[in-house]
């Protein structure tokens, strides 16, 4: 089974004629948007396109955009957006499977820095896979680690208004917000670092919370444990049957065998319920958390 899934419509074109040559059984994809909004030149007479081969429809030095289907364009205006700001190389997969890693493989090579996007919404997307095989076979090639930039998690209509579809519509603005730290460290914990600019990132910092538990909710028994280290993933598990606060959220161990307290009333009542909470520092009579979006990106440093 292979598949494929234009960009443009003389790929439209071109994968379909390859999909009916092809012996094996082939799915085209024809995304909704570009029955609308594509317009190119197609190529008169036999036109095909071998289905296995990517295609770099703009080149630069910079970063890398990977995309298909409707989001190559989306790419392309990005990397027409950063123009005298950086060299933005735009890859278009053209085909899902097989897929084309050699041309995947040498354009991350070729930069250093991948942004993969796409219009599916981020959980078990194909975008996941792409950044998979990079983390696998290009690590030491990568300056920077990949960023995904993807749709929503809500239902996708068939219909939608003209400017709220579900997918990435402006995907500079969208890379451009992405947190990424590293955790560095110092003393009994971590401190935060930039990882895009290097620059230290204090707590107080708009874009992340860091949050105390202490005082009633503070369970010492609990984060003497390992699991609470700093530097640990932990979980944020909401209590909307709390008698006390309906929006109680509860700070728990990764593996939710034990928890740690509370986040304080004030902070829990701005959750979404999808962040990502980690272990910062342990003082007495308490803990520090970091509280991150759930796109951010927080490592160790190398």
């Amino acid at each position: 089974m292979k598949v494929a899934i234009p960009s443009t419509p003389a790929d439209a074109k071109g994968l379909l004629a390859a999909a009916i040559r092809d012996p094996d059984p082939v799915i085209v994809l024809e995304p909704k948007l570009h029955y609308r909004t594509m317009r190119g030149e197609v190529p008169a007479g036999e036109h095909v396109v071998p289905l296995g081969e990517a295609r770099v429809a703009r080149s630069g030095d910079d970063a890398t955009i990977v995309a298909y289907g409707s989001m190559v364009p989306v790419a392309e205006a990005a990397a027409d957006a950063l123009e005298g700001e950086a060299s933005i190389e735009v890859l278009d997969i053209r085909t899902l499977k097989p897929l084309d890693e050699d041309a995947l493989l040498a354009a991350a090579g070729k930069t250093g820095r991948v942004v993969i996007v796409q219009e599916a919404p981020r959980t078990a997307g194909y975008g996941a896979e792409l950044a998979a095989i990079l983390a696998e076979k290009a690590m030491l090639d990568l300056r920077a680690p990949v960023i995904r930039v993807t749709g929503d998690r809500g239902r996708v209509h068939a219909v939608r208004r003209a400017g709220r579809r579900g997918g990435p519509q402006d995907a500079r603005v969208l890379i451009g917000e992405r947190l990424r730290l590293w955790l560095e460290r110092g003393g009994a914990g971590y401190y935060l670092r930039d990882a895009a600019t290097g620059e230290p990132v204090r707590w107080e910092d708009p874009r992340l919370r860091v949050v105390p538990i202490a005082g009633v909710t503070f369970r010492p028994g609990n984060v003497d444990d390992a699991s609470f280290d700093p530097g640990r993933r932990l979980a944020l598990v909401r209590e909307p049957e709390n008698e006390h606060d309906p929006n109680a959220v509860a700070i728990w161990n990764e593996d939710r065998t034990l928890q740690a307290g509370y986040v304080p009333r004030e902070t829990a009542a701005e959750l979404a319920g999808d962040e990502q909470a980690v272990s910062l520092w342990r003082v007495e009579g308490g803990l520090r958390v970091l509280i991150v979006p759930p796109d951010a990106w927080v490592g160790r440093p190398r």
